[in-house]
């Protein structure tokens, strides 16, 4: 570093100083070079410097971008701008924007390769492409991450995180959660923060668990010295102590004081020392201000309006906010820089650190800056500004009451919602309304504030939007208000009340453009199908208007179909149920319309399981499960992966429904969906069925549903804990849950045929209790509804019921009905255990000869399936018969678990690993862990090998 030498030092071209001596950061350095060296072995980390302000956490990621850089890293950067907090994915726009445009066409290709074309639409402003799915954009821009990183590793860094936009710091959690096992490095910095409950997503991405802080501590008195003696070589140990005490190490306060020191001429000696702590700490802080005073009123105006405008304003814009021509504004603009007061180029600005900004704008009393901020808006506004940021101003102004502003408002409301950041459209439509407006403006005010107050589930929706409904005088409007009035109802428990404002509006609507009218039939039906006492009223109501099949099918008529299909389903009518079903999925057409993350395209399936249908199940949930990989749903693909989980186990085919299931646990950041603690509860189902009984426990435990789940999560709980309490031999508790499960499904939904067979296994218990009156309870009303409706699965299981509790050549006889009905339809492993149950009871009858035939049935049947539970079972009745059961030792594709089955059959499709964690919505990290074990357990050593090794199970 060069000195003159009266001390001063060499000035950088762009007028400001050079920075000082990065000192006493040897352990902050090793830290951050070791997440650089972690994330060159595919080990990344999340590191985020915390400190006060001045304390230099900006030097330490300018540092690490430097060391990145030298070692051929890519380094993506961005600070968050306290202006732009309003903008939706700003802070994300910054770290990756000018790394994705502007590629070329082979470069395109490998960016946006698989799931990271997701997250395109942001980049080309098609925010209407994420159709209010932030999971979906999440999931693009993970993986676009991972897609820039295959070159070679990444350093994000993020400094000023307290000012990030709430979407961008909940993308970089959801980075950092993932962040293991990819050549990434992310390193943010933020002062502490105090007030986490006004920050809830900065205090989500700190106390994310691959999140390690990294405190940046004051300057040691040594460190202040080294700094001070940098600048003036000949400053003695009294100095250097003066320093030390005025700025409590703060290394910008250092820069500072010696900036007086230099400017009043002091001898840095000891001499100063009094001077020195009689300017104190304060006046240290504020000693940019006191240059930038001397530099004259147009830099004043000039600061005043990039403390308003935020960091990189461009020099005409704060021009014209200050007042100033934009040749004054230029000549002021440059003394600030020489001053260290301002730093930019290209006729962009912001201030030399982050203090001196805040410092300016505490000048502006509130009054002025609030003014400053609504022109500011204003100008934004008319020269095309990004709608968030000129809304962002908007929000520090007081209201006045002008169209432009409402307009300005509602249009930030509108992307940010399409975004997926309802909270956000909130906050401005809330603004909005404090604008004043006309009638008319008022209520479509009312009605959108109140849609996105029930997306994000805050605010006073239902007022809202009664007040805007009361407003509306044409029809068609207040139809539209009506149905997303009744959607707020419920979101808030009120489905009574929702029904209300829906029949209100079918009466008004009579006679009316149909579309319209089966929309609110549909929203009728969604309404009242759970609710009871309202739902045959309701099906009762719509029938008149369900008489006539529209001329072109339509997304609300296909709906409705699969509503009506599920209720045949309930009310024990399979072949209408299928035939509604059908016609309502229109060959996946239901699936396109309402998405993965919809309810009726599950409708459908309910349907199709009610109806025993369970083929037909499957390949609707394979088609679910494949449109959420496509649009990265989360939700959609836990959702789709239970059910078919769910519709393998009742087809005995035990290993494709774990590996549906324990997929449906691993995706990060959806642990609220109730699906994935149904899928933890049949997960223990079937380990139970395995014959692993303490996995099986743990599995449960792991997934234990909270006191206000969803119906069906709460009941199918219930049901998977009565499986493992009976399997335990606690009949008489899991008596208890079976019926208990029961009995909230028929309050709850008005139907006694529902898909958990709470009936079937309730019995089962009781037969083992002794209670062979109970059994026969529970069992007759399933086994009289199943022969009236020829629901073939349920009168086995009535059939096999009836010849447990009657014993003897009766019970013989109805057990060989129950055989015969399960062979007529896909229940495979109930249909094991009532062959392995015929051939126990012809053993008892002395007919060993026939009863060893029919236990080797069930003993092939079991060996295909890994039954283990029924497996031992069968053992030991073949023993007890006289045969000798052959044992089979479990090795090759039989061995593997079933993620690992999942992972080597998409891995032998040909995906490569990043295609294969994108189908399973998991890390590669987590793949690579999984082929690890598969190549041991298949003994293989490359994928081309798998394929063939997966055949041999055959």
């Amino acid at each position: 570093m060069e000195q003159r030498s009266s001390g001063a030092q060499v000035r950088r071209a762009d007028g400001g100083l050079p920075q000082p001596p990065l000192v006493d950061r040897q352990h902050e350095l090793a830290v951050l070079v070791a997440s650089l060296d972690d994330a060159a072995e595919h080990a990344g980390r999340a590191l985020v410097l915390q400190g006060p302000a001045g304390i230099g956490k900006s030097r330490l990621l300018a540092a690490a971008a430097s060391i990145a850089s030298e070692r051929g890293m890519r380094v993506l950067r961005a600070r968050a701008n306290q202006a732009e907090r309003e903008f939706s994915f700003g802070l994300i726009l910054q770290l990756l924007e000018a790394t994705v445009t502007g590629l070329s066409p082979d470069q395109e290709i490998a960016v946006y390769r698989g799931s990271a074309g997701l997250a395109r639409p942001l980049f080309d402003g098609r925010s209407d492409a994420f159709l209010q799915s932030p999971h979906r954009l999440m999931h693009g821009l993970f993986w676009l991450v991972v897609n820039l990183a295959q070159s070679g590793p990444v350093l994000l860094s993020v400094d000023d995180l307290q000012w990030g936009d709430e979407p961008s710091l909940r993308f970089l959690a959801y980075l950092a959660e993932r962040v293991e096992g990819l050549p990434v490095a992310f390193v943010g910095a933020t002062r502490p923060p105090r007030k986490l409950v006004e920050l809830p997503a900065l205090m989500d991405l700190l106390s994310v668990r691959n999140v390690t802080p990294l405190p940046v501590c004051a300057l040691t008195p040594a460190g202040v010295a080294e700094v001070v003696r940098a600048r003036f070589a000949q400053a003695d140990s009294g100095f250097c102590s003066a320093c030390t005490d005025v700025t409590h190490g703060n290394p910008h306060y250092v820069q500072e004081i010696l900036r007086s020191v230099e400017g009043e001429r002091l001898p840095p000696s000891a001499a100063s020392s009094d001077r020195l702590r009689q300017l104190g700490t304060a006046a240290t802080g504020r000693a940019s201000l006191f240059r930038l005073l001397s530099l004259g009123p147009s830099a004043i105006a000039l600061a005043h309006a990039l403390a308003v405008l935020g960091n990189r304003a461009q020099l005409r814009l704060a021009a014209q906010l200050a007042d100033l021509d934009l040749d004054t504004a230029a000549a002021a603009a440059d003394l600030a820089v020489a001053e260290g007061i301002l730093r930019g180029e290209n006729a962009v600005f912001d201030f030399a650190h982050p203090l001196i900004g805040e410092l300016v704008a505490a000048e502006v009393t509130p009054t002025q800056r609030g003014l400053m901020h609504r022109r500011a808006a204003r100008l934004l506004r008319d020269h095309s500004g990004l709608p968030e940021v000129t809304a962002g101003h908007l929000l520090a102004s007081p209201a006045g009451g002008e169209q432009w502003a409402v307009d300005a408002l509602r249009d930030a409301a509108t992307r940010a919602s399409k975004l997926g950041t309802s909270d956000v459209a909130v906050r401005f439509l809330q603004r909005a309304l404090d604008e004043g407006a006309i009638t008319q403006d008022r209520a479509e005010l009312l009605t959108q504030l109140g849609q996105v107050e029930t997306a994000a589930a805050v605010g006073n929706p239902v007022e809202h939007l009664t007040e805007a409904l009361s407003l509306h005088s044409d029809p068609v409007a207040r139809t539209q208000v009506s149905r997303i009035l009744a959607r707020a109802l419920v979101s808030k428990g009120y489905r009574r009340d929702a029904a209300l404002v829906l029949e209100a509006a079918i009466d008004s609507a009579a006679g009316r453009e149909s579309a319209l009218q089966r929309g609110l039939v549909l929203d009728y039906l969604l309404t009242c199908m759970f609710e009871e006492g309202l739902r045959q009223s309701a099906l009762d109501q719509v029938a008149p208007l369900l008489a006539h099949t529209p001329p072109e099918a339509t997304a609300e008529s296909r709906a409705i179909l699969a509503v009506l299909a599920m209720r045949a389903g309930q009310e024990a009518r399979p072949a209408e149920a299928i035939t509604l079903a059908d016609e309502a999925w229109s060959g996946g057409q239901l699936l396109l319309d309402c998405g993965p993350d919809g309810a009726p395209w599950l409708m459908a399936t309910w349907a199709c399981a009610l109806a025993e249908d369970y083929e037909r199940m499957t390949a609707m949930c394979s088609a679910a499960i494949d449109a959420a990989r496509k649009l990265g749903s989360a939700t959609g693909f836990v959702t789709a992966s239970y059910f078919r989980g769910f519709s393998h186990f009742y087809r005995g085919q035990l290993v494709p429904a774990a590996a549906d299931v324990d997929p449906a646990m691993l995706p990060v950041g959806v642990e609220g969906n109730g699906y994935v603690r149904a899928a933890a509860g049949l997960h223990a189902v079937i380990l139970v069925e395995h014959g692993e009984l303490e996995a099986a426990e743990a599995a449960f435990d792991r997934g234990a549903p909270s006191p206000q789940g969803q119906l069906f999560e709460i009941v199918s709980n219930l049901h998977a804990q009565g499986y493992l309490r009976a399997a335990r031999g606690d009949h008489a508790v899991a008596l208890k849950l079976f019926v208990e499960s029961g009995r909230m499904l028929s309050e709850q939904l008005g139907v006694d045929h529902t898909v958990i067979p709470w009936r079937f296994h309730g019995a089962l218990s009781a037969i083992q209790l002794g209670d062979v009156a109970r059994a026969e309870q529970l069992v007759q009303p399933m086994l009289d509804q199943a022969r009236v409706a020829g629901l073939r699965i349920h009168e086995a299981r009535g059939s096999r019921i009836l010849g447990l509790v009657e014993r003897g050549s009766s019970g013989i006889l109805h057990l060989r009905k129950a055989v015969e009905c399960y062979a007529a339809t896909q229940a495979t492993l109930e249909h094991a255990y009532a062959i392995a149950d015929l051939g126990a009871a012809l053993r008892r009858a002395g007919l060993r000869s026939e009863a060893t035939q029919h236990l080797r049935v069930a003993l092939d049947m079991t060996a295909r399936m890994q039954a283990g539970r029924l497996s031992a079972r069968v053992r030991t009745e073949l023993a007890a018969a006289g045969a000798r059961p052959r044992r089979e030792a479990i090795h090759g594709p039989a061995s593997l678990t079933p993620t690992e089955s999942r992972v080597a059959e998409l891995v032998a499709q040909g995906l490569t690993n990043l295609q294969a964690a994108q189908a399973l919505f998991v890390t590669p990290k987590t793949i690579e862990y999984h082929l690890l074990h598969i190549y041991r357990k298949l003994d293989v050593r490359r994928r081309a090998e798998l394929s063939a090794a997966l055949a041999s199970s055959a």
